[in-house]
């Protein structure tokens, strides 16, 4: 019994066993002595409140710091949404780690292309093997436009946000991209070392998130994203699988090495054609339309016309075409042309008229007449009137100095077409050619010297193999030259099929949804 006693009392609390030991003095104060009792008493009660205190405030901590892993926990989950609505809207950058995010920010200009490009190597490859081709070989016209042609340049190569180079397609900014990353993701670039990392981003009320890292799993469906909360001193940090799926789909291309050729007559022609590019002189003369120089390598070593000297009173802008087109031979007559010798200025201020015999000249059916000239020496005052179509076949050199015109009247036009030995031409002093003059002499070189009176001095195209005479700058030397079917040789232009190709489409399946999330508390 006296070990159940024993046991019993050893249970009671510490205060209560304390009271009861003061109970002899409560007994002796009454033979006469009260104080042992009261501080007793005393103690006892701060004991008590003292241990209360103790019991509340560890209580109170307790709920405090429970309350602000909450909000931890709730901050990052906040986290994850909007690092969630930042990939949907960027799909591609669900495709690669959080790695090539860092690089994006550190350096944009260079870094965003190839790795918003690269996205991972299975979708590197999907895309290489659906982009479409026919920019980069001979199925297309604008295989034919050299890369540095100022006419062309845009169409002849995809652009940097093209879906045909990056899986973001045709909105990808790198700009905005690298702004989300940001603001959003909070990767910034550390001043101290100019690398990038992630940072705290507040969403008010003290409360942050930090974006810890993002890695693509193993099968490619998906990634894993690590997002830490803060609130006060509690962190607390969640692990989740985000889904997120591509597929690349249409896209036409074709390697064909034999161009679909279609007819490219409709187009507009060039006023000036030139096949050399070594040796042209072309000052500060003035063109109203595009000036096309033709090099098979797209090698160009000579002067070249400019915008701003040769092009200032044109209509047309940029208009320098660099090309790969080869210059067409002159073509065969439709008929046995009449020979007529040389045309040169009779004596006097005087006229001569083509056809010479509208009833008996050899003439095609599209009522052309044609001539076999053995060379063309017009000065003075001598205007030559084209009344009908005329072809003249040139077998030597053409030169008009003075004030010599050719008129054509009624819509008639002039057709000049310069043989193998045709290698000069030259227009000085105020000789002009007027409206509709064609010239085409591929081993000529070319030039027009002084001005005349029209405006432009020749009204057509001429194509020839090189230019330059003079530094005139006195008006439009040529202009308003019409399209490639005005002329017989470029009636039948067959030029590669221009085709309008279908890019592929990247398209992506429940990007940043959440398959599994794990929530932890750090500390």
């Amino acid at each position: 019994m006296l070990t159940n006693n024993q046991n019993k009392n050893q249970k009671k609390p510490l205060v209560t066993n304390f009271i009861r030991n003061l109970l002899p003095f409560g007994v002796r104060s009454q033979q006469g002595s009260t104080l042992p009792m009261a501080i007793g008493l005393g103690s006892a009660m701060m004991i008590v409140g003292a241990v209360a205190v103790m019991k509340g405030g560890q209580e109170n901590t307790n709920t405090i710091s429970s309350e602000q892993t909450k909000q931890a926990m709730a901050a990052a989950e906040g986290g994850i949404t909007n690092i969630q609505a930042f990939l949907a809207e960027n799909p591609a950058l669900a495709m690669i780690d959080s790695s090539d995010w860092e690089k994006i920010v550190e350096e944009p200009t260079t870094k965003t292309e190839d790795i918003v490009k690269k996205g991972n190597l299975d979708l590197e490859k999907k895309i290489n093997d659906k982009t479409p081709t026919s920019s980069n070989n001979n199925n297309d016209e604008n295989s034919l436009i050299c890369k540095d042609s100022p006419v062309g340049a845009n169409s002849a190569k995809p652009t940097s946000t093209s879906s045909t180079v990056s899986p973001l397609g045709d909105e990808f900014s790198a700009d905005e991209i690298k702004t989300g990353l940001e603001s959003v993701v909070g990767i910034k670039l550390d001043s101290s070392s100019s690398d990038a990392k992630p940072e705290w981003v507040s969403m008010g009320n003290n409360q942050y998130y930090k974006f810890i890292g993002y890695t693509r799993n193993s099968n490619n469906d998906g990634g894993q994203v690590i997002i830490q909360g803060k609130k006060g001193d509690a962190v607390a940090q969640l692990v989740a699988d985000l889904k997120g799926t591509y597929q690349v789909n249409g896209g036409t291309s074709s390697s064909s090495s034999s161009p679909t050729m279609v007819d490219g007559s409709s187009e507009g022609a060039p006023v000036l054609w030139v096949t050399d590019s070594k040796n042209n002189s072309f000052g500060n003369n003035n063109f109203d339309g595009i000036v096309k120089i033709s090099q098979a390598s797209c090698t160009f070593e000579g002067e070249k016309p400019t915008q701003s000297k040769n092009f200032e009173q044109t209509t047309n802008k940029l208009s320098l075409l660099l090309t790969k087109e080869v210059m067409p031979s002159v073509p065969t007559p439709l008929v046995t042309p009449k020979k007529i010798g040389a045309i040169n200025s009779p004596k006097g201020n005087s006229t001569l008229t083509f056809p010479l015999d509208a009833t008996n000249d050899p003439k095609d059916s599209e009522g052309r007449y044609y001539y076999e000239v053995s060379s063309i020496d017009l000065s003075g005052k001598t205007t030559v009137n084209i009344e009908k179509n005329v072809v003249f076949y040139l077998t030597g050199n053409m030169t008009m100095s003075g004030n010599p015109d050719f008129v054509t009247k009624n819509g008639s036009k002039l057709e000049i077409y310069g043989g193998n030995g045709t290698t000069n031409i030259t227009l000085n002093g105020k000789a002009t050619a007027g409206a509709n003059i064609f010239i085409h002499a591929p081993n000529a070189h070319i030039g027009v010297n002084g001005g005349g009176s029209s405006n432009p001095n020749i009204a057509g195209s001429i194509w020839a193999k090189s230019w330059g005479l003079s530094d005139s700058n006195s008006g439009i030397l040529i202009g308003k030259p019409g399209t490639y079917g005005d002329y017989i040789v470029g009636e039948n232009r067959q030029v590669p099929e221009t085709s309008t190709p279908s890019n592929p489409v990247t398209t992506y399946d429940n990007v940043g949804q959440m398959s599994r999330v794990t929530r932890q508390a750090v500390k």
